[in-house]
């Protein structure tokens, strides 16, 4: 049964994704002039790397090490890099299928957000996963990463979305599916505990956070290419510590909290 941090969370989450596609879909001309909080993305990478390699990777090492105590190669990285490359192949696809896709009138193939949607959806699962398995502390600051990233993220898809040949009933359709993936992975994480014994959460707690891991530091370092803000908005002094308070912030709840593995 989720805890009453978890409802909040599944409600305020999905509701946060269902306010960042609501002005593309109802005034796509309006949103599409509309570039967002600039220092809030950068705020979101640093948070991101912290959370990807000061909590989730040292998380995952010690799950999986108690798990597999003889495993004769390191899981952790291994799945965690898997996780990276598997979103950054989706993501050279979609852009490779986007400069394809475009039409004389501006808009491209339906295929393109249906593509994104899915690269963006398997994540937003995973991330959901990881804040259901994991303590309160840690819970709360896969929270706090998710609000800040799921807002902007549904904002560009569903920009996507307007900008592409597919219909309003698909269109809906496709957006509500991206917008519960976050929810759906919560109830997955949390009722896994109930199911399963004290070993094999070890094992699943262990590999979530280690592809979580590998989400979170592709989010926070390769996911838009060109545009990611680490690049772009990173290259001014006001970017840089937009990033660098995320990343502190981060840490020091870490710190605060004491060890971030439990088991």
């Amino acid at each position: 049964m989720l805890t009453q941090f978890q409802w909040f969370s599944l409600i305020s989450i999905l509701l946060v994704t269902l306010a960042g596609g609501w002005l593309p879909l109802s005034r796509p001309e309006e949103a599409r002039r509309n570039d967002g909080f600039p220092l809030g993305k950068p705020f979101a990478c640093g948070v991101f790397l912290a959370l990807s390699l000061v909590m989730m990777l040292p998380s995952s090492i010690h799950l999986l090490g108690r798990a597999y105590p003889h495993a004769p190669i390191p899981l952790t990285p291994v799945v965690a890099a898997s996780a990276f490359l598997l979103l950054l192949f989706m993501e050279h696809r979609e852009e490779e299928l986007s400069a394809k896709g475009q039409r004389d009138d501006g808009l491209t193939s339906p295929v393109i957000p249906v593509i994104m949607t899915v690269m963006i959806a398997i994540p937003s699962f995973l991330l959901g996963t990881a804040l259901g398995v994991s303590g309160t502390a840690q819970a709360v600051m896969v929270f706090l990463a998710i609000i800040a990233h799921k807002g902007t993220a549904g904002f560009a898809l569903a920009v996507k979305m307007v900008r592409s040949t597919l219909g309003r009933f698909r269109t809906i359709a496709l957006y509500t599916f991206f917008a519960f993936s976050t929810p759906l992975g919560i109830i997955v994480g949390e009722n896994a505990q109930e199911y399963l014994s004290a070993h094999e959460m070890l094992e699943v707690k262990g590999f979530i956070l280690a592809a979580a891991s590998g989400v979170f530091l592709y989010l926070s370092t390769t996911h838009g290419l060109r545009d990611n803000p680490l690049l772009v908005q990173c290259k001014n002094h006001r970017g840089f510590f937009a990033m660098l308070a995320g990343f502190a912030l981060t840490v020091g709840v870490r710190l605060l909290m004491g060890e971030a593995h439990g088991g």
